[in-house]
């Protein structure tokens, strides 16, 4: 709110939400991919990458 009280755009490329969109988006990608994650362990889905089984905590390892 700061930025808009002293005159600061609101574009989205360069303005006053361009870091909150930015960290919006961020966080809903880490969620969406830390879910997929446990849900492939929790199915016990091969890793495509090496052939494993996945035995590795997405939100540990991080």
């Amino acid at each position: 709110m700061k930025g808009l009280y002293e005159g600061k755009k609101m574009d989205y490329a360069d303005g006053v939400f361009a870091p909150m969109l930015k960290h919006l988006f961020e966080s809903m990608l880490d969620g969406g991919l830390d879910h997929h994650l446990q849900e492939s362990k929790a199915s016990g889905e091969l890793n495509r990458k090496t052939m494993e089984l996945d035995s590795e905590d997405p939100v540990s390892s991080k």
